[in-house]
């Protein structure tokens, strides 16, 4: 605001209209600045305001990923794989709680589990993963929060690309399965 005023007051130190134009255009000037200078605070706020009532033509199709890296395996002998998962949630989930999104901790401890308990290590990986898939989308996922996820109610589809590195089985080659279940018909 200093500069304002020592603009200001030079202003009033010329003679007549000139002094009044540039007072005006000083003015002007400031207020632009004012009204830009609020708006990206404005913005933001009025943005980030969801109101679930409202109607939108935006569809959205939300999902998740996650990746378990390095993970050590005993399948058809010693393996390490890296086990990304990723889901598309059904439509309107989080609306109106958002504790409606599955916490994706339990469904990565369950998919471990699963691995570790497996019951027949001779089974090809592309079975594994099929079995592994149905049982996410047919078993209840247990949580730490006294609640068991089903997520054939909380999910559209989920795929899990099995990436089994290279001397697995004495295979010099990485391979993957990728297998998608659907817990419902997609349109």
């Amino acid at each position: 605001m200093e500069w304002f005023q020592s603009l200001s007051n030079s202003g009033r130190n010329l003679n007549g209209l000139k002094g009044v134009a540039v007072a005006f255009l000083l003015l002007t000037v400031m207020t632009i600045f004012m009204a830009s200078a609020q708006l990206p605070a404005q913005l933001p706020a009025q943005l980030s305001k969801s109101n679930p009532q409202t109607k939108t033509q935006t569809k959205l199709r939300e999902g998740w990923a996650f990746t378990i890296e390095n993970y050590p395996i005993e399948h058809q002998g010693k393996a390490i794989a890296d086990i990304k998962v990723s889901y598309d949630y059904v439509d309107g989930i989080g609306v109106p709680d958002p504790s409606k999104y599955p916490d994706f901790v339990p469904i990565s401890n369950f998919i471990k589990n699963f691995i570790v308990k497996y019951p027949n290590e001779k089974d090809f990986w592309e079975i594994l993963n099929k079995n592994l898939v149905t049982a996410l989308l047919t078993q209840p996922i247990p949580t730490p929060y006294g609640v068991q996820y089903k997520l054939n109610e909380l999910l559209n589809s989920i795929t899990i690309r099995l990436d089994v590195r290279s001397g697995a089985a004495d295979v010099k080659m990485s391979r993957s399965s990728i297998v998608t279940g659907f817990s419902r018909d997609l349109k």
